[in-house]
């Protein structure tokens, strides 16, 4: 059991108010009440990992807001301390581009995900925010698996305000 741990690394990054439950068993495993302040949203998860036929796991984040230059930005600062062997993660292209492309005061709102994946295989069935004004949905599906990786995604864009992606003083 986790109970509001703080971690803070020499380079600033900050993961705030980890808390929540994994509870091993012999069949399963479950993430139960799963907390954490990344930047300044808060994400909760609940998971349960399948051993049996194969290993899986199915799990539902949910954040009431996401400030995504934000998150993206302290997740580049925490993969840039913490060095996961055999992982490599450079965030820096990806942090760069949000920055470029979402004005920082910009947020996903009521932001709710479903998430299934085991050895080479990803499936989201419902990926949804409020952004810009409007609503996005989307479900996605990555099979590694041979003859050929295949990708699936379907987007659902509904009443999006573009105009919101220019900055303030700009011209449209």
């Amino acid at each position: 059991t986790l109970d509001q741990l703080q971690i803070k690394a020499k380079n600033g990054a900050e993961i705030r108010n980890l808390s929540g439950s994994i509870d091993l068993g012999p069949v399963d495993s479950e993430l139960k009440d799963f907390r954490v302040t990344i930047g300044s949203s808060q994400f909760f998860a609940q998971g349960k990992m399948f051993r049996q036929p194969e290993l899986r796991w199915l799990v539902r984040i949910q954040a009431p807001f996401i400030n995504l230059p934000k998150v993206v930005s302290e997740l580049r600062r925490i993969t840039e301390a913490v060095q996961v062997e055999g992982v490599t993660m450079d965030l820096a292209g990806l942090d760069e581009s949000v920055h470029r492309f979402f004005p920082p005061d910009e947020v996903w709102e009521s932001f709710d995900a479903q998430l299934a994946f085991d050895k080479g295989r990803i499936i989201i069935p419902s990926f949804q925010f409020g952004a810009f004004g409007g609503n996005v949905l989307a479900r996605a599906a990555y099979d590694s698996k041979p003859p050929v990786p295949s990708t699936m995604v379907e987007i659902e864009l509904d009443r999006l305000n573009l105009a919101r992606l220019q900055p303030a003083s700009g011209k449209p």
